[in-house]
């Protein structure tokens, strides 16, 4: 599994990071969303992906992982879409998705991409250039960007 992860104000992406690490992710790519309060930009591209790769070391240590999780750097949502390819499933995580994620198959190999928004979540323009993934809704309630990659990890992998 594959989080993508859009940057989020505060440390609500540094959670989702932590605990996506410990319930066993194997890679994290950072997203700035159209919607994302926070931006990396400039030297702040290094300094933002050098935390969340300590971060996400020290949650792989803590947890007894066998290997550590490598942050990508940072991509837009254009260059996210065209990376689609790359994967054997993408899932977008948003309210509006029409499947459940007890509808999706999960295929037995292959990169499996999990898509979580920022606040405010995912824009209708961003859903649009996503139409080649599946758009996944978690329920009723809506949950943080902290929360929502790691609740599907955990009922993906421990489920």
């Amino acid at each position: 599994f594959v989080l993508v992860q859009a940057l989020a104000k505060g440390d609500r992406d540094e959670l989702a990071i932590q605990a996506a690490t410990e319930l066993g992710v194997s890679e994290i790519i950072p997203w700035a969303a159209s919607r994302s309060v926070s931006r990396w930009e400039g030297a702040k591209q290094k300094t933002g992906r050098d935390r969340w790769q300590q971060i996400v070391t020290e949650a792989a240590k803590q947890s007894l992982r066998s290997f550590i999780p490598q942050v990508s750097e940072v991509i837009d949502s254009k260059k996210l879409a065209e990376s689609f390819d790359q994967f054997a499933k993408v899932l977008v995580l948003d309210p509006t998705g029409t499947k459940s994620l007890s509808a999706v198959s999960i295929p037995d190999s292959g990169r499996i991409a999990l898509i979580v928004g920022p606040e405010g979540g995912i824009s209708a323009e961003e859903l649009e250039i996503f139409s080649k993934a599946e758009i996944i809704s978690l329920g009723n309630n809506v949950l943080r960007t902290s929360t929502a990659g790691p609740a599907v990890l955990a009922a993906l992998t421990l489920g």
